[in-house]
């Protein structure tokens, strides 16, 4: 999945989610890929499954190694790419912060 978009305020656009259906399950394959600075209302929970990834916010940096998680706040800017020159395959569930 390389589809990734946002808009003039760099909000993302998540594909999926309606008041419906307030989640969404990413799987994004980061080895020739960056995920650009971008945020969002919704709360973020990921897995890196493969390799390693690089989470970078307005106020620190973070290797998550295969097998950890992440937890990214609602309204928090960042950007997600590989550390080093290597597979890396992640999951992360997006949802509505009214959702519980």
């Amino acid at each position: 999945m390389h589809s990734f978009l946002i808009d003039e305020n760099q909000v993302e656009q998540i594909e999926g989610m309606t008041t419906e259906y307030p989640y969404c399950l990413h799987k994004r394959d980061l080895t020739d890929f960056i995920i650009p600075w971008h945020w969002h209302e919704e709360l973020e929970l990921g897995y890196i499954q493969e390799g390693a990834s690089k989470i970078i916010t307005m106020g620190a940096e973070y290797i998550v190694p295969q097998g950890d998680g992440f937890f990214i706040n609602s309204n928090v800017m960042d950007m997600k790419k590989m550390p080093i020159l290597e597979n890396g395959l992640w999951r992360s569930i997006i949802f509505f912060i009214q959702f519980f």
